[in-house]
């Protein structure tokens, strides 16, 4: 069971919700573009996200900082980001590093904090806008998928937006140093996959692909591939959601942004928001596929299915993550916490509202090591 996750640290998201909060009142940014409501300081986040990693060491889940791991491997970091910009690895980041002088940046800076904070990437949407490098790191699911095989972490790296490619960079190198063992996909440019859409039952041994406008159907097939010819075992299950639009900064698509916004799974549970339910879900298992609904490949694996509406789903409630040799379920408090505690499942209060301000949950901030 999983004892260890991947976090980042918050001072580099408050340095961001500071400088971002900054253009929009005084270089006048469109705060629209951001969704952003100005209702959280750089001081509140990193006092939110400090109590949601104590929170986690309380209850004996042990935090990785990956800007640990990078400040104390940063000259071995800088020549990792020479072999991308070379074509070396991780190919299809390299022509972003390129276009945005990120090596050069890289190689000026002293610290880690100095890079994140000063290298820029375009906006997806919006390519005047150039956030800092550092401002989602905090959200550890989405660069890399990891998984468990027998009893050994196995890691993914994703191709996300053009903001988020150097989140990959620097979550790839720090699971590398801590011996996950990478597996690359053949992604190029114009593919789009986000590990929000990616959830993995290790009491089930399933791993769940969501598809919509941050991961591509064309992209998540590249990844089924890789899985079912070096995992066999492993039973993958495609989630089509279909309609969604280019725009992925729409407030539909930021709404529904991945697959853990309206679905959560438990050892005993699914919850599921009540528009996703007849989502068309394509299920591989050894040679066999077939399709069939959400809600029925729900009700046919979870013990206790519970579909809630959209006020739980804007609360972030779906957003949920189980940790510990006890299973505990750690979630924003609410309806479907009462209800998966009515259940029997062990939660975990946790005050989200810091990671809820910048469009995340518990989920999105946390990413499983296996032991």
């Amino acid at each position: 069971m999983v004892d260890k996750v991947v976090i980042c640290s918050n001072k580099w998201l408050g340095k961001t919700i500071e400088y971002i909060d900054k253009k929009i009142t005084e270089d006048g940014w469109d705060a629209g573009i951001f969704l952003w409501d100005g209702n959280i300081s750089k001081e509140e986040f990193e006092e939110g996200y400090t109590q949601l990693i104590e929170t986690l060491n309380i209850n004996g889940v042990e935090t990785i900082d990956i800007g640990e791991i990078i400040s104390n491997n940063f000259e071995e970091f800088k020549r990792y980001v020479k072999d991308i910009e070379e074509g070396k690895n991780l190919q299809y980041i390299s022509k972003i590093i390129k276009e945005n002088s990120i090596l050069e940046i890289l190689e000026k800076s002293e610290s880690l904090e100095e890079f994140l904070c000063s290298a820029k990437l375009p906006n997806p949407d919006y390519q005047e806008y150039k956030i800092p490098i550092g401002a989602n790191v905090v959200f550890q699911r989405d660069p890399i998928f990891t998984f468990k095989y027998k009893n050994k972490t196995y890691a993914i790296p994703l191709n996300m937006n053009s903001a988020r490619k150097m989140d990959t960079v620097l979550t790839t190198f720090a699971l590398q140093k801590i011996g996950a063992e990478i597996i690359e996909v053949d992604f190029d440019e114009s593919d789009r996959a986000e590990g929000g859409d990616f959830l993995y039952d290790e009491y089930k041994d399933v791993v769940l692909i969501g598809t919509g406008p941050r991961t591509h159907e064309k992209s998540a097939r590249k990844v089924l591939k890789k899985l079912k010819k070096n995992f066999p075992e492993l039973k993958i299950v495609l989630v089509l959601r279909k309609n969604y639009g280019d725009k992925i900064t729409s407030k539909e698509n930021m709404d529904l942004m991945h697959l853990d916004t309206y679905l959560g799974i438990t050892p005993k549970c699914a919850v599921v928001y009540k528009d996703a339910v007849n989502f068309t879900v394509e299920i591989h298992e050894g040679n066999d596929i077939k399709y069939t609904k959400l809600i029925d490949f729900l009700k046919e694996t979870y013990r206790n299915v519970g579909i809630f509406g959209k006020e739980e789903q804007q609360n972030f409630e779906f957003n949920l993550a189980v940790f510990g040799k006890k299973a505990k379920v750690f979630c924003k408090e609410g309806k479907i916490a009462d209800w998966l505690k009515e259940k029997g499942e062990y939660t975990i209060p946790v005050d989200m509202k810091a990671l809820n301000t910048a469009y995340g949950g518990i989920h999105c901030a946390t990413r499983e090591v296996y032991d």
